[in-house]
């Protein structure tokens, strides 16, 4: 199985992501189940292949394996948003996370924007995103009592 996912991954980080999607079928065509690993390396290629509605499918697909979602897999379709460039879609679904969205998470995120902007240039800025970032972390603070 690790195979699998070396290949999967090697496409995906090679800027194959659709190659990757398409071992991934091939792997499920010859009957092997797919794990926790396979999905992390599925995301990872959705996010190469600018695959945002592939990756909620296979996110969704996960719960057929009876595989709950690790934090891991959030990172990982948060990370197909920032690949894409959805930065406002990627920070609507940071605040939507079903469990406190960690420091580690938002720093990841603002990671991602600051990336994506150095790289294709935009219009949002990152001060802009940081004020939105820690406002999500003083609101998320504030229901669960922490400071």
């Amino acid at each position: 199985m690790e195979s699998w996912h070396c290949i999967i991954n090697g496409y995906a980080s090679n800027g194959l992501g659709d190659d990757g999607l398409e071992m991934y079928e091939q792997m499920r065509k010859v009957g092997l189940v797919p794990n926790e690993e396979t999905f992390l390396a599925v995301l990872y290629s959705c996010a190469g292949a600018d695959a945002i509605k592939e990756a909620f499918l296979h996110f969704e697909e996960m719960q057929e394996y009876g595989i709950k979602p690790k934090i891991e897999h959030y990172l990982g379709l948060i990370g197909v948003f920032g690949k894409k460039g959805d930065l406002a879609e990627a920070l609507e679904y940071v605040e939507k996370l079903p469990f406190e969205a960690s420091i580690l998470i938002l720093i990841l995120f603002q990671l991602r924007v600051c990336v994506y902007i150095k790289k294709n240039g935009s219009k949002w800025h990152p001060e802009r995103f940081k004020l939105k970032i820690l406002k999500i972390h003083t609101v998320k603070n504030e229901v669960f009592g922490r400071s």
